[in-house]
């Protein structure tokens, strides 16, 4: 799954992710590409929950703020759902578009695990 967004982000002209959870020791494994990304001016919106929970880290949600403030063209959510369960990455690139769907958060164990399952 991490080899997938990383590349997918370093040639995205738009990166949407929609994901429940987010740790800074999943976020850290994309946050070099999503920085250049958006410094070369993709559009990136993510999507979250806020961190009432133990799977949410306020400093994940910190560096994307940071991120936000910083690029123009990247965006940070936080869903007012009371269950917002999804895992959705989508990436556009000139001429063609991929995703993935499935079970993995953006955490190290959600991008790097065996135990999950996507859909490309």
């Amino acid at each position: 799954m991490l080899k997938g967004l990383l590349d997918n982000i370093s040639e995205a002209r738009t990166a949407d992710i929609a994901v429940a959870f987010i740790k800074e020791n999943g976020l850290s494994r994309i946050l070099p590409r999503l920085e250049d990304a958006a410094s070369k001016g993709a559009k990136i919106r993510i999507i979250t929950t806020l961190p009432n929970n133990a799977f949410n880290e306020p400093s994940a949600l910190r560096l994307l703020t940071n991120l936000q403030k910083r690029f123009g063209s990247f965006e940070t959510r936080v869903s007012r759902l009371n269950h917002f369960h999804q895992k959705l990455y989508l990436f556009q690139r000139l001429g063609s578009a991929e995703g993935y769907l499935g079970s993995s958060n953006l955490t190290q164990e959600g991008l790097e695990s065996e135990g999950e399952i996507n859909i490309k």
